[in-house]
C-alpha cells in the first residue's frame, strides 16, 4: 500500500499541493483527474521522487516498509529505495517511440529491477486484459457516433505486436 499525508509543493511563490492525502491499496486502481495545470502529474512525481515536496508523508507498507518524511533532509538511499518501488510511465513525448505503450510499461521492471522477461511480460499482459480494452471501449464507445464507418477501422489502428 501507499500512503500520502499531508503532501505540500510548491514552486516559487505558487502553491501546486497543499495537504494532498492518498491511500492506495494493492491492486486499486485509482484515477487522478482535474484540470490542465492542477496539480496531477505533479502529485505523481512527488510519490517517484522526481520532485520532492516540502513537507508531507509517504509510506510504503510492501516489504521492506519505507517510510519518507518530507519535512526533513531526503537522505539519497531513502530517495533509491523510493524509486525502486515506485514508476511512472511519462504521457507521449516521454515514451519510447519505437516500443509499444506494453513494452514502456514493461522497461522498468526489466531493467531496473532485473525482473525476468517471463514475469513481467505475464504481469503486464494481465495488466493491459485487465484495464486497456475495457477504457478502449470506452474511447471507441464515446469517440464515434453510432453507425460511423471510422469505428470499424480503429482497431487496427491498436494492433497487439508481439513483446
Amino acid at each position: 500500500m501507499i500512503r500520502a499525508r499531508n503532501i505540500h509543493k510548491t514552486f516559487g511563490e505558487h502553491t501546486i499541493l497543499h495537504g494532498i492525502d492518498l491511500s492506495v491499496d494493492k491492486g486499486q486502481v485509482v484515477v487522478v483527474l482535474g484540470p490542465s495545470g492542477s496539480g496531477k502529474t505533479t502529485l505523481l512525481r512527488c510519490l517517484n521522487g522526481l520532485e520532492i515536496p516540502e513537507a508531507g508523508t509517504l509510506d510504503f507498507t510492501d516489504q521492506p516498509v519505507l517510510h519518507i518524511d518530507f519535512s526533513k533532509p531526503l537522505p539519497a538511499s531513502d530517495l533509491l529505495a523510493l524509486r525502486r518501488q515506485s514508476g511512472m510511465v511519462f504521457q507521449q513525448y516521454n515514451l519510447f517511440p519505437h516500443k509499444t505503450a506494453l513494452q514502456n510499461v514493461m522497461e522498468g521492471p526489466l531493467t531496473v529491477q532485473k525482473r525476468s522477461l517471463a514475469e513481467v511480460r505475464a504481469e503486464a499482459w494481465h495488466c493491459w486484459l485487465k484495464w486497456a480494452w475495457p477504457i478502449k471501449r470506452i474511447c471507441i464507445h464515446s469517440s464515434f457516433r453510432a453507425g460511423s464507418s471510422s469505428v470499424w477501422g480503429l482497431p487496427g489502428r491498436w494492433p497487439l505486436s508481439r513483446l
